[in-house]
């Protein structure tokens, strides 16, 4: 199973990565909308979860999120949605159009590893 990072940053690529091979699977990078416009539908059947970017360029997550879960094909995968800093109104939305989990980008690896886990967890 693989986790889509549809993130901006290399770095928190780098990040991303890292918690995915803790939890054994691959990852796909996107680092824009269009991108996860294309990767979702080619590989949706092998993702366990999204980690999506709220400040997605091209389209942000309060419009992205609404497109994955709107689609029958991705309703089911989980997504937890990366927050730049601790607004709660952001989160309030984020989980309002479907996400499983919100985090805010400067938590630790093992909380961001945890909070992965917990996801799939609880799709599965």
């Amino acid at each position: 199973m693989k986790i889509l990072a549809a993130e901006h940053s290399n770095s928190m690529h780098q990040v991303l990565r890292g918690a995915s091979q803790v939890l054994g699977h691959g990852i796909l990078k996107a680092h824009d909308a269009r991108e996860v416009m294309e990767i979702l539908p080619a590989h949706y059947p092998d993702i366990a979860l999204i980690v999506l970017d709220w400040a997605l360029p091209g389209v942000d997550g309060s419009e992205m999120l609404p497109w994955i879960k709107g689609d029958a094909r991705f309703a089911q995968i989980p997504v937890m949605v990366l927050l730049s800093d601790e607004d709660s109104a952001a989160a309030i939305e984020a989980y309002q159009l479907g996400a499983s989990e919100c985090l805010v980008r400067s938590s630790t690896e093992q909380d961001l590893v945890t909070r992965m886990l917990e996801c799939i967890g609880r799709a599965a």
